[in-house]
């Protein structure tokens, strides 16, 4: 739902052919609509790649998941962009810039905190870990920069669980104060990890944020590796 009674929908009815052909067929794009079906309209013209999960935001814009194919990419990796609900002013929230992984889900907390599943986006049916950063800059901390290095060994470390250590994980363009809500879980292609206190279980993996009440987050959650490949055994 969008402010002024109309919606906001990914639909394939524009039969766009991607550059990244069968990853991404058929091809999602945004769309706007009254809330009664009529004055359809497409403002994802950009949507080059392909577009899911659109959601609003408190300050009034919308963001989504989008399947770039700005550069190089890998044909599986999906980043985190936002918008004004007319398809102007995009902008990125969080590129796909970590290897074969989706960014799906986004959810925005009621204390301004941007959250979504990350995760490797075939074996693990869309669980993977839940990462969060701030919505916008503090005021007191403007001009800073929104994004890090683009090279991953320069921006801090959010650390997650990965093999029975908690793993420092990088990525390049990190977004402002990225870290990992679920740090018990990663986004790796693999099973979660055996649960120290009790190695016959696992720690599980997450997906679907939600936001909830005073910055809480509603999450779904997996007890089991979670992983069709089983990796590790």
């Amino acid at each position: 739902p969008l402010p002024g009674g109309r919606i906001m929908f990914t639909s394939s009815r524009n039969h766009f052919l991607a550059p990244k052909g069968g990853w991404s067929f058929p091809n999602m794009q945004l769309f706007v609509m009254d809330d009664d079906g009529k004055n359809v309209e497409c403002v994802g013209h950009l949507n080059i790649g392909g577009a899911l999960h659109p959601i609003l935001r408190r300050d009034g814009t919308v963001a989504w998941s989008s399947f770039e194919s700005q550069g190089y990419r890998h044909p599986g990796m999906w980043g985190l962009w936002a918008s004004s609900p007319d398809g102007r002013g995009w902008e990125p929230l969080m590129s796909s810039f970590i290897g074969i992984t989706a960014i799906h889900f986004a959810t925005e907390t009621t204390d301004g905190q941007m959250a979504a599943a990350v995760y490797y986006f075939n074996n693990n049916n869309g669980f993977g870990t839940i990462l969060g950063f701030p919505s916008a800059l503090p005021e007191s901390l403007a001009p800073l920069l929104r994004f890090g290095s683009p090279d991953p060994a320069a921006n801090p470390a959010v650390p997650v669980r990965l093999n029975g250590e908690m793993y420092p994980f990088r990525v390049g363009f990190s977004p402002y104060g990225l870290k990992a809500l679920t740090p018990s879980s990663n986004a790796t292609d693999q099973a979660a990890d055996l649960d120290p206190d009790n190695p016959s279980a696992r720690l599980g993996k997450y997906t679907h944020p939600s936001a909830g009440t005073n910055g809480d987050l509603l999450v779904i959650y997996s007890p089991g590796p979670a992983n069709d490949a089983g990796r590790p055994i």
